[in-house]
């Protein structure tokens, strides 16, 4: 099965899951239109995965100037092309320390997904239902991807992987700036290398931000098929 064959085996699942979700009820009783998506990058296979805890939008803010009323999103129905990745400020502005760290040149190179894939306009409006529904879409996600690593651009959502029991052999790294010690952390997830590092947006210092990456990344296998 090829990528795009793989993306239209997903896309009526993911379907069949949203439909199931108690985040499907909860926008339908706020008469808003939240949907779901599945990657923002074309599938790649072999190629390392970049993910979030889940798609964000819909909030009080997220409104048309000119009708007044919630922007309504639409569930993916196509492979995305990549090219809106380039506006993920959060991603294009690390694409130095992915170069560093992981060998990749450009943001062609790698798959941006997230773990949940139904979108909201907080971590707070997903059930525990809606992440056991949609964590096998994931895990068939990683499955076809194999991916040589798996990436989180922050630490803040450790949290949720741990309480769904998702990592193992957890190791910390810590660099000390000024009076604050800072993290970083390597684990497996699906069996994969699994890495976190600070949030593009922390303020670190550049050259502590790179020996955390420095230290998570130490054991990632970087060469690409």
């Amino acid at each position: 099965m090829d990528e795009t064959a793989f993306f239209e085996q997903l896309r009526p699942e993911t379907e069949t899951a949203f439909q199931k979700s108690p985040v499907r009820t909860k926008q339908d009783s706020l008469e808003r239109q939240w949907s779901y998506s599945l990657c923002a990058t074309p599938i790649q296979r072999r190629r390392g995965v970049i993910f979030g805890l889940n798609w964000g939008g819909g909030g009080e803010q997220d409104v048309d100037p000119e009708t007044g009323n919630f922007f309504v999103y639409t569930p993916q129905t196509q492979m995305p092309d990549g090219s809106d990745i380039e506006d993920y400020r959060f991603i294009s502005q690390s694409l130095s320390l992915f170069n560093e760290h992981l060998g990749i040149n450009t943001l062609s190179e790698i798959n941006y997904t997230n773990l949940c894939f139904f979108r909201t306009p907080t971590i707070a409006d997903l059930e525990e239902e809606d992440w056991n529904l949609s964590r096998p879409l994931f895990l068939s996600f990683v499955e076809f991807v194999a991916p040589l690593w798996l990436l989180m651009l922050s630490t803040s959502g450790l949290w949720k992987l741990q309480e769904l029991d998702l990592l193992s052999n957890m190791k910390e790294h810590s660099v000390v700036q000024g009076t604050r010690t800072c993290w970083s952390y390597s684990a497996e997830m699906f069996g994969r290398p699994f890495v976190a590092v600070p949030h593009p947006q922390a303020h670190l210092k550049s050259e502590v931000r790179s020996q955390l990456w420095e230290l998570a990344c130490n054991n990632l296998k970087i060469n690409h098929p």
